[in-house]
Formats: structure tokens, sequence, C-alpha cells
């Protein structure tokens, strides 16, 4: 190409093109077809193109050539315009048509700045290449071997913006277009490598999800196959339902949580919660309970084989069931047998609210001096808080909940014949009144039973009297250790949203027991760890003590009545 061309027609573009690519251009006005109709026939198919729409002395433009023209099935003009040169506008033709006169401009040799600069471009292309999965650009750099024209190349490959685009194409020196597309270069290839993070992080979280899947349907297939599916384990949790023995109350709530795990999808963190509160549910011994053995001989027998002497510790628990039988003769505890609120032993506090309430020897040489009817809580009392501790409270009496009335004692071997409950049932009515009463003060129904408080030093039988305390009532024991404990869930349970819930140590008895009305001995309560960031657990036993509410003891596991 001559050194100088002058008369160049001058086309107008509305993007900005480098030396390299190839357009096909849809000549659709009067001024671009006149224009392309001058280059091939007056200037040997060659003109100037430029992206600005105003040309100045000195403006750089592309030249191009104009190799074919033609039409579209559509009746559309087309032509082939080939980018081959920067160049330099040195004059304005005036005329009908716009005409420059240009100088091309060639490419410096390169120096080893700009070859070193080349070797970085080439190794980030490669990389770039890799990341996005580029045939074109490996054959760019494979077959372009002159620097700027390589800078050319891998702009138009790369469709930059068109201030980018323009950049370029007025970087005239080699270095500068060089650095131009390193930079661009750089910077693309972090994007990519953030890209390619995020997407091996999306893929490798859909693979383990798709695993996880079919891992899951193949189980799903396991089970069916050994018939071990969730329809059978919903089938099976309704035939038990069906036979559960439970308050309807209860009944239904179980219900309604057996609906929500039938509709809930397997892979839902609810569904094994909810399976494993009704198998806790259907653990429970709902509705067994043991029958009362209220023969007074054979429980003092009972007492006698088991242990040797504590005489005083024997006749209190004679008279505790004295008054059991009397109750169960006249027909008191009708109602509580109803609810399964049957009496046992309880290992926490006195059955009156004091902590003073003894079931052991007195250590005095001669023994307590007071009566076994007297009240335990009256003002005028003569007696010693040691010897009210070993009575029991009556109707009337001014301390707490009122426990049951006791029944006496005839000798200290235990000989007991049947008006011993009847003798211990007058005595503990005002003015000897036989009538059973309704109510006992502060409105708690009669039916409701008492506790058993045993105080003494290590070993010397308390958790071994309430051993034989259930084999002479005929009932199941279970010893609750309490020791230690400091969080009321421990008593009360913990809520199922929690992590490793379970129901607490009451529920946990009762199903260790088999049955609703065990003797529950609550061990070592008094190394209770009262207060605390997790609860207070001596303030939870209120509610598994207090006759007027552990009818109704709630588990927060549960959150049914018991």
């Amino acid at each position: 190409m001559p050194s100088t061309l002058t008369s160049l027609p001058l086309l107008t573009l509305p993007s900005v093109v480098l030396p390299g690519a190839t357009l096909t251009l849809t000549v659709d006005g009067e001024l671009a077809r006149r224009t392309i109709e001058t280059a091939r026939q007056e200037a040997d198919g060659r003109l100037a193109v430029t992206a600005s729409g105003r040309a100045e002395v000195g403006s750089i433009v592309v030249l191009a050539s104009v190799p074919d023209v033609g039409n579209l099935p559509n009746g559309d003009s087309v032509a082939i315009v080939q980018i081959e040169t920067r160049a330099r506008i040195v004059e304005r033709i005036d005329g009908d048509l716009p005409m420059v006169g240009v100088e091309p401009i060639t490419d410096a040799a390169t120096t080893s700045i700009v070859e070193a600069a080349v070797r970085e471009l080439r190794a980030t292309l490669d990389v770039v290449a890799e990341l996005r999965r580029s045939r074109r650009l490996p054959e760019i750099l494979r077959t372009v071997k002159e620097p700027g024209a390589l800078a050319d190349a891998v702009a138009i490959w790369a469709e930059l913006e068109s201030d980018d685009l323009g950049r370029i194409l007025h970087a005239v020196e080699v270095g500068d277009r060089i650095d131009a597309i390193l930079a661009w270069a750089r910077r693309h290839l972090a994007e990519l490598q953030v890209a390619e993070t995020i997407r091996n992080d999306v893929s490798e979280g859909m693979d383990q999800h798709q695993r996880e899947f079919l891992l899951r349907q193949q189980l799903a297939a396991i089970r069916k196959e050994l018939g071990e599916d969730d329809d059978d384990v919903t089938d099976q949790y309704r035939e038990q339902l069906a036979a559960l023995r439970a308050p309807e109350a209860v009944r239904s709530f179980v219900a309604k949580e057996l609906d929500r795990f039938e509709r809930m999808s397997a892979q839902s963190p609810e569904h094994s919660w909810i399976r494993t509160w009704l198998d806790r549910i259907f653990e429970l011994p709902w509705g067994l309970v043991s029958g009362d053995t209220l023969d007074l001989d054979a429980a003092q027998g009972q007492l006698d084989r088991d242990h040797y002497g504590l005489d005083d510790v024997k006749d209190r628990i004679i008279e505790f069931l004295a008054t059991r039988k009397l109750r169960h003769d006249r027909g008191l505890d009708r109602a509580a047998r109803d609810s399964y609120d049957d009496d046992g032993l309880g290992g926490s506090e006195a059955r009156e609210g004091s902590a003073s309430d003894r079931a052991w020897p007195d250590p005095r040489p001669h023994g307590p001096t007071g009566h076994p009817d007297e009240p335990t809580g009256g003002g005028h009392d003569e007696d010693s808080a040691s010897d009210r501790a070993w009575r029991p409270s009556r109707p009337g009496s001014s301390e707490g909940t009122p426990a049951e009335p006791t029944g006496g004692t005839d000798d200290r071997h235990g000989a007991r014949d049947g008006s011993a409950s009847d003798r211990a049932w007058r005595e503990s009515r005002p003015n000897g009144s036989t009538d059973a009463p309704a109510k006992r003060a502060g409105g708690v129904r009669s039916e409701n039973g008492a506790i058993i408080t045993l105080v003494g030093p290590p070993g010397v039988g308390k958790t071994s009297l309430g051993e034989s305390i259930a084999r002479a009532m005929g009932r199941e024991f279970v010893r609750v250790a309490l020791g230690g404990i400091r969080d009321e869930a421990e008593i009360r349970g913990h809520r199922r949203t929690y992590v490793g819930a379970q129901p607490g140590r009451i529920v946990r008895a009762l199903q260790e027991a088999g049955t609703m009305n065990p003797v529950v001995l609550l061990d070592e309560v008094d190394k209770l760890s009262a207060g605390g960031w997790s609860g207070d657990p001596t303030a939870a036993l209120l509610e598994v003590l207090d006759p007027a509410q552990n009818h109704t003891f709630r588990d927060h596991y549960l959150e049914v009545d018991l």
C-alpha cells in the first residue's frame, strides 16, 4: 500500500472497528451506497472508516477494502468490508462525498520490554482461554505473531466496550496497545477465577444434593423391598394409636402429630423429630397401673425382713399404708385411681412443705414424746420440731399443703388389726368425727396423696426402705438420682426444637418402671444445684411434688399431660 493515499471516500460506522476485523454491512442509506460505489470504482475498492462522525485532520481512522457487494434474499444490499490498518488524516477534501487524505501508520519494531509484556499477555490469555473454554482464542494465539496485530485481534475477540476499543485504536505505539490489552486480561482473569470458584462450590453442592437424592431413592427402594418404608411406619403408628389407652386429649394431640408426620418429606429435619417424639409417646405405659396390696401385716413382715430395727421408721410407714387402706375402703381414692394419680414415694420435700418432716429414728434415748395424731403445724403444739416431723398433717393444720391422714400403731412390732386404720382416721378428724371430708384445707381434693421424706446420713438404708415400700405395696420401684442436677430441663424435659432433646427424668422413670403409678424415689434431693442460667431444678420439682399440680404433670418434650 502506498505511504500516502489521497481522495479516499470516508465511511462512518456506528461503532469502533480495529484492524483485522471483517464486517458484513447492510447498505441502507444513499450516502453509504454512494461511498461504497465510489470506493470500488475510483479507489481500487479502498476507503477510510471512522466511528467518530467527524473526521478532523490528525484523527486516527482505519483503512479498509470492499472485496464484494451483493443483495440479500429480502432485497437489502450488503457489502463485505475488511479492516486493514490504522491511518492518520492529513487533509480533508470537499465535495459531494466526504473524502480525506490519509497517511498509513505502520507498527514500530518491538523492544525487549514489549516482548516481555507479550509473553505475559500470552500466558495470561492461555489461562483465560482455559477458564472460558474458548476455541477461538487459542487459535489467535497460535496464528498471530506480531504484537500489535495480536493486541487488535484479542480486543476484537473479547468484544470490548466502545470506549475501550477507542483507546486501543488510538494507541499507535505497540507497547501502549499491549499494556492496555494486558491490563484488561488481568482483570478478566481475576473475574473468571472468582466465577470459577463460585461455580465449583455450587457444582459441588449440587453434586452432593444429587448424590444424597440418589442415595435416598435407593434407600427408599431397599426399605420398600424389606417392608420398612414410611407408609408401613405410619400404619404401625396408627395401629399403636388405636390401641393407646391414653386420655382423649393426648390421643387427639398424637393424631395431629401423626398427620404432620405423614405429610412431611423424609428429607425434612422435623420428620425425624416427630418420629422420635411418637416413639417416646408410644413407649410410655399409658393406662398400665399396679394394683395396691394394702395388707398391713404383710407390709410389716416385709419391712421386718428387709431391715433390722428402725422401729419408728417402720411405724410411720405402716401408718402411711393404714391411711391408704382406709381411704381405699371408704372409696376416697377412686378418682385418683382413674387418673393414674396414686400416691407413691417421693424423695424431695416433706409432704407439708416443711424440710423438718423426718421418717428416721429419733436420736433421743426415750424416743418422741408426742402423740402421732397431733398436728404438725399448730402454734399451740408443745412438742419439739423433731417430734412433729414424724407426724402426718391433718385438715386444719397451719402448715403448707396438707398431707394424708395417717393411721396409728398398736405396738412396735407391727401387730395391727382392722381397727387400727379406723382409729387413725378418727383421730385425724376434728372432734373424732368419722365423716369423710370432701375437701381438705386449701381446696385440695382429698384424693391427693402424701409424700414421705427420708432423711439421714449415707448408708443407713433410705433407698432400701423405698424398695421395701414398693414391694409391700406390690408396685414397681424406680430411683431417680438428682445429685448435682443444675438444669431445670432435667426435670421437665427439653423443648423438641433443641438438638438431642429428650424427656425429663420423671417421664423416663415412668418409662423405665413400665407403669404409670410406680414408687418413685427422688434420691439426693438435697444435692440439687439451685439457680443459674439454665433454670432452677428445685423450683421445677414443685410441679412434681405438689399434690394440687402433679396429677397433670406436663413434660416440655412430650407437651401432653401425664
